[in-house]
């Protein structure tokens, strides 16, 4: 007799977590189809597999970058964030279709972003979840290792933050399970919290040591609840901490100024049974690039650009204060905005604007470089120092390899429209000590020349440097071989050869081949920028 009660016991625990686990899998499988839909919209951390049929030296495998864009060869950046795998098809088919005849465009996502998800309450295992973005509920409560006998499977929150505010929703999760109802086994977003309740008691979540569940007792008042979660974190913002109650078959939800009752002594608001209290983080903006303790910081109250790099310690020796970039979503859209703190920064009247959370804020390094390409151990760029000579930026790329041809060395510079071209000859300049008498401008390119005859492409092209010179090689071949004009090319090609300069109007080239003249070596080609 005993035996079988026993029996019946586990049998009861058996069959509704079998049920959960057979929907687990049937959850699983409905997002799979969802997810790999022509609907998904892409986002950050996507990877994505581009290819071009007829052209498998255009296939690119890339991920979606924190700024929203991705970068393919011959159509330069393009931004991916928000649309479809078909719609930035289509956009990169489009700008293709200049340098490609009749191109067509295929992208697979194959690797999805990841979102980050807490799941509390009654559940086995609560905590953190990493999972892919338009996963849903139940596949975040099947990775925490399913409901407790406890759980109340029919009043599951999700709390979702959504413009600095809070928004929480309940799902009846049994009529999923029931029905096959969809909504209630809805995608969840970044930063979602998931909570099973019980009965009797209050919820309190966000910015605090230990969120969760607490029983609610007699007399129980906020402050009492705030402190059954442990405590309010550094950088938590009590002066919008959001208050849910159920009422009837409703909810309400009120803003909450904790810093004010704190101050005022003990709160007058009581504690009902299912109250959810949650406390909001400060909002962050992320400061990277030139600045001395890049970072997230969290945001003040009308906090400016010059304050929250101040918090950064400053910029660094190469920080450039005059290109500094915010990106920004407005809207749903992201968008970037250039500020040049120069004046602000040393005290004069100047733009200065001011910062929201979810910002990202770069600070570039100030673009005061030389090129140096060719035949030396570490070509590259090299930033230009007082009185540096073409002998010390050769030493600092490694000096030259033994395929060097030190008497055929160039030195190519922009001028306005005009690209100048001078020889050199290294092994001269090395015998005679005087390399320091070349004056050297940021942005000049040093080559060096391999024995075997060379030509050098430099400008507005996908992979610039120097390249073998074969017999009856033309200019397509050779702009080929660099991998394209960018986007950003402009109309004209200049050809430097033993000190003369011709031009070619791009368009006409790439479209008729007019004035695809042969190239011979020491030939330097620039592509000028749009």
């Amino acid at each position: 007799m005993n035996g079988s009660r026993t029996a019946r016991k586990r049998l009861r625990f058996i069959l509704p977590f079998s049920l959960f686990l057979s929907l687990f899998i049937f959850s699983t499988s409905v997002l799979t189809n969802t997810v790999i839909g022509s609907n998904y919209l892409l986002g950050v951390g996507d990877v994505l597999e581009i290819t071009v049929w007829g052209h498998p030296e255009l296939k690119t495998t890339v991920q979606v970058r924190p700024d929203g864009y991705i970068t393919f060869p011959l159509v330069g950046d393009q931004f991916a964030d928000g649309k479809t795998a078909s719609q930035l098809a289509e956009e990169i088919q489009q700008q293709l279709s200049a340098y490609v005849v009749a191109p067509s465009v295929t992208i697979i996502v194959v690797q999805f972003r990841t979102i980050r998800v807490q799941v509390l309450g009654e559940i086995h295992k609560p905590g953190y979840y990493r999972i892919s973005a338009g996963d849903r509920l139940l596949d975040a409560i099947g990775l925490a290792g399913g409901p407790t006998n406890e759980a109340n499977l029919s009043e599951v929150t999700v709390t979702r933050m959504s413009g600095g505010t809070a928004d929480l929703f309940k799902v009846d999760v049994t009529s999923y399970i029931a029905e096959g109802n969809i909504a209630h086994n809805p995608p969840l977003h970044d930063g979602d919290v998931i909570y099973l309740p019980a009965a009797g008691n209050a919820l309190v979540l966000g910015a605090v040591q230990r969120p969760g569940s607490h029983r609610v007792h007699q007399d129980m008042d906020i402050l009492d609840l705030l402190a059954a979660g442990g405590g309010a974190l550094s950088a938590s913002d009590l002066s919008h901490a959001v208050l849910t109650r159920k009422i009837g078959d409703s909810s309400t939800e009120m803003i909450v100024d904790l810093n004010a009752i704190i101050q005022s002594g003990k709160g007058k608001i009581q504690v009902q049974a299912d109250d959810v209290l949650f406390i909001p983080h400060k909002q962050l903006a992320v400061l990277f690039g030139e600045v001395k303790a890049p970072g997230s910081y969290a945001i003040e109250p009308e906090m400016t650009l010059a304050e929250l790099i101040g918090a950064a310690g400053g910029l660094t020796d190469m920080g450039d204060p005059g290109q500094v970039r915010i990106v920004r979503e407005i809207d749903g859209v992201r968008q970037s905005l250039t500020v040049d703190l120069s004046d602000t920064l040393t005290g004069k009247s100047g733009a200065n604007p001011q910062v929201v959370g979810g910002d990202i804020i770069f600070v570039p390094e100030i673009m005061n470089t030389v090129l140096v390409l060719g035949e030396v151990r570490q070509p590259g760029a090299f930033t230009l120092k007082e009185q540096m000579g073409i002998l010390d930026l050769i030493a600092k790329a490694g000096s030259t390899t033994a395929n060097a041809a030190l008497d055929r060395v160039t030195l190519t510079r922009q001028s306005g429209d005009v690209v100048l071209v001078q020889e050199i000859n290294l092994a001269q300049l090395q015998g005679t000590g005087t390399g320091r008498d070349i004056e050297l401008l940021p942005g000049d390119v040093i080559f060096v020349p391999e024995g075997a005859p060379q030509a050098l492409v430099l400008g507005r092209i996908a992979r610039p440097g120097s390249y073998r010179v074969s017999e009856n090689m033309n200019l397509l071949d050779l702009l080929a071989l660099a991998g394209g004009p960018l986007e950003s090319a402009g109309d004209r090609v200049l050809i430097t050869r033993s000190n003369e300069t011709t031009e070619v109007n791009l368009g006409a080239l790439t479209r008729l081949g007019i004035g695809n003249q042969k190239i011979t070596a020491g030939d330097v080609i620039y592509v000028t920028e749009g």
